[in-house]
């Protein structure tokens, strides 16, 4: 049984950017987020909205 899974576009854009390397997450889907360091909300594409940021777990 050869079954493959197949990703929609924006599935493999969600997973693209829980692996990209970015100081700072949504705090929703934990997808990464291009922002400044004071910044503390932003437009999610994820999320299809204006959500929390925190600094990535280093751990």
């Amino acid at each position: 049984m050869d079954s493959e899974i197949v990703l929609s576009n924006d599935d493999e854009e969600f997973l693209d950017s829980l692996f990209k390397e970015t100081a700072y997450v949504c705090v929703n889907c934990l997808s990464s987020a291009d922002v400044d360091e004071d910044q503390k909300y932003t437009y999610c594409e994820f999320c299809e909205a204006f959500t929390e940021v925190k600094k990535r777990d280093t751990t």
